[in-house]
């Protein structure tokens, strides 16, 4: 169950990724937005999608359903709970977009690489507290 339920989270986490990067890139390059405040906004518009396919697919037998729990009550335990893997993730992208031309100019792998450090505890958290 735990290994499935792992698999499951990193394949969200994979389209996570996706919508991060995308709107990080739509907001950088057709908005002139900082790298540094779009991957914010990106990463808070990742957190939304990846609770809410988690919600569904991931923890569903575990989780209560929609009339017991609020949603907006879910996705603040949720984003609350992976702060310490935002701060992680943001904390590795920002190091790596600073130090290097390469990564500022192709922040993608700086998203990608932030997100791997981060992946572990947040599915802890969500696991533990959340679902």
């Amino acid at each position: 169950m735990l290994s499935r339920q792992f698999i499951s989270f990193s394949v969200i986490g994979g389209i996570g990724f996706i919508v991060d990067t995308g709107i990080l890139y739509l907001l950088a390059y057709s908005f002139d937005v900082s790298l540094y405040t779009g991957r914010v906004i990106s990463y808070l518009s990742a957190v939304t999608v990846t609770w809410l396919l988690n919600r569904c697919f991931t923890f569903n037998s575990e989780s209560t359903d929609l009339a017991s729990v609020g949603i907006l009550s879910q996705w603040l335990k949720f984003a609350s709970c992976n702060v310490l893997g935002a701060l992680v993730n943001y904390s590795v992208y920002a190091l790596f977009i600073s130090a290097s031309g390469w990564f500022y100019e192709f922040p993608v792998f700086a998203v990608a690489i932030g997100t791997l450090f981060s992946v572990n505890i947040n599915f802890y958290l969500s696991r533990k507290y959340v679902f």
